[in-house]
């Protein structure tokens, strides 16, 4: 399977950016082929103010996307920050150009101008479901208005384009076991098939595998009967009875 990684980078190397790195080395051991889509953030800060700015939608990396698509031709994108050099315009273009998407979501920064439902020492969800403008008013992104007012028109803007509704595919894991000593990586045509139910995230529910439904071979670890394959379907599913 060719996969697209996308990722903006932070300053100084954090845990999003080690699960990254992990994650496309763990698919090609697996004998997947990632490329991976990295953006950097702009350390001096007049080029991180003029980046910051085009953080709501940045044309220029939906531009990268589409030429990504085209030259890597990926049968799956699986996206993770796009705060703030790539923005949220990548999710569109993969949903223009017809690309299966699934988006690792670290934090809350969908719904929170600071991403961390956190204010004063203290939970906070005054922006959750509704206008971002507590965010602005509570300096909630650096302690700073106008780097809020970006951070807050970024959620705002995307929310009413439903960019994160409609640029993302349904996603569920499911845990399969295979014989020992079976050939691995198994073909993904092995494990999900067209019309398979199988069990969704520990809540109960079983997921139905439709055409134009993929699976992403993510992990396996060997037991006395068998060795246990976690895979991810990405794509249209349906909620099984």
């Amino acid at each position: 399977m060719r996969i697209l990684q996308l990722h903006t980078r932070y300053r100084q190397a954090g845990g999003e950016d080690r699960v990254v790195a992990a994650e496309a080395d763990l698919l090609r051991s697996a004998g997947h082929t990632v490329e991976q889509l990295l953006a950097d953030n702009p350390r001096s800060s007049m080029a991180a103010a003029g980046a910051m700015l085009k953080s709501p939608w940045n044309s220029a990396s939906r531009q990268a996307v589409e030429r990504a698509v085209a030259r890597f031709k990926p049968d799956v994108a699986h996206v993770h920050n796009t705060w703030y050099a790539l923005s949220p315009s990548v999710l569109d273009e993969l949903r223009a150009s017809r690309v299966p998407t699934v988006m690792t979501v670290h934090n809350y920064r969908l719904m929170c101008v600071n991403g961390m439902l956190l204010r004063d020492g203290g939970p906070c969800e005054d922006c959750v479901g509704r206008s971002p403008l507590p965010g602005i008013r509570h300096r909630c992104y650096r302690n700073s208005v106008v780097a809020s007012t970006v951070a807050a028109a970024t959620i705002g803007y995307n929310r009413r384009r439903k960019t994160w509704a409609d640029g993302v595919a349904n996603v569920a894991g499911i845990v399969a076991a295979l014989p020992t000593g079976a050939d691995w990586p198994p073909p993904v045509s092995d494990v999900v098939g067209e019309g398979d139910a199988d069990a969704g995230l520990g809540d109960g529910l079983d997921f139905v595998a439709t055409p134009g439904t993929y699976g992403v071979i993510c992990s396996a670890n060997t037991s006395p009967t068998g060795d246990i394959l976690k895979v991810f379907l990405v794509g249209p599913l349906v909620v099984g009875p």
